[in-house]
């Protein structure tokens, strides 16, 4: 629990048995979960939960082997994934479910080519690069309950919001990328 600037997580959070594991931010930084960080659990739930206008980042690893994953966070933004890295499902419930509840915020992919003049490697080619990466995987079902924000970012200002997607120019970067066994259910 972090009520000060900030909390990085760059190191092993771990319950090796049962039981769950609490993260809370109330600082005024970020819940940065980093490139080396990871919070795992072997059979046991997952709750974060963030209030600090700054945010959660995730560019390391959230995963449950047997139980659910929840991340409640409030008046800031969700940013998953990093495209310098190798990691890839940042955050995954091997067998159970994943929840997402976030007000007054947005659910952002974090994923950047760094590369501008080669910005076109990020649609949809059928080559696969960083850009593929999944953001959220889960054995069951994935929830996510948006109020008064986004889920991924909406670029397409030809087409009234909410009308039409064109897949043929689909940039992966500005999406979220899902693995679900089981039902997704995304409200915005």
């Amino acid at each position: 629990s972090n009520s000060g600037v900030g909390l990085a997580i760059e190191g092993l959070i771990e319950n090796q048995g049962t039981g769950r594991i609490t993260v809370n931010n109330t600082g005024t930084g970020a819940l940065a979960v980093n490139e080396t960080g990871l919070i795992h659990t072997a059979d046991g739930n997952i709750e974060i939960e963030n209030s600090s206008s700054a945010g959660i980042d995730v560019t390391g690893i959230i995963q449950a082997d047997k139980q659910n994953i929840k991340i409640t966070n409030s008046n800031s933004d969700v940013r998953i994934g990093s495209y310098e890295d190798n990691n890839d499902n940042y955050i995954n419930a091997l067998t159970d479910d994943v929840e997402f509840n976030i007000t007054n915020g947005n659910l952002f992919d974090r994923i950047i080519d760094s590369v501008l003049d080669e910005k076109h490697q990020n649609y949809d080619l059928g080559t696969p690069n960083q850009a593929y990466k999944t953001h959220i995987a889960a054995g069951r079902d994935i929830t996510i309950n948006v109020t008064d924000g986004d889920i991924g970012e909406y670029n397409n200002t030809s087409i009234e919001a909410g009308k039409s997607f064109d897949a043929s120019t689909r940039d992966y970067t500005d999406s979220i990328n899902v693995k679900a066994g089981g039902i997704v259910n995304a409200k915005a």
